[in-house]
């Protein structure tokens, strides 16, 4: 199949799994919705990649 590797595919696969996961547990310990808890994850991660930037 053109376009499509097996190993990429699988490892994008468990980096969807790992989020999901750690946006359900977020969201239960700070007992707020999943959409917000989303949100925060995202912030954090933009936030930290921002951190990491050579000025």
């Amino acid at each position: 199949m053109i376009g499509y590797e097996e190993e990429k595919a699988f490892e994008q696969l468990s980096n969807i799994y790992s989020t999901i996961k750690e946006i359900l547990l977020l969201a239960d310990e700070h007992k707020i919705n999943t959409g917000e808890a989303a949100r925060q994850l995202a912030e954090q991660r933009i936030l930290e990649r921002n951190q990491k930037k050579p000025v």
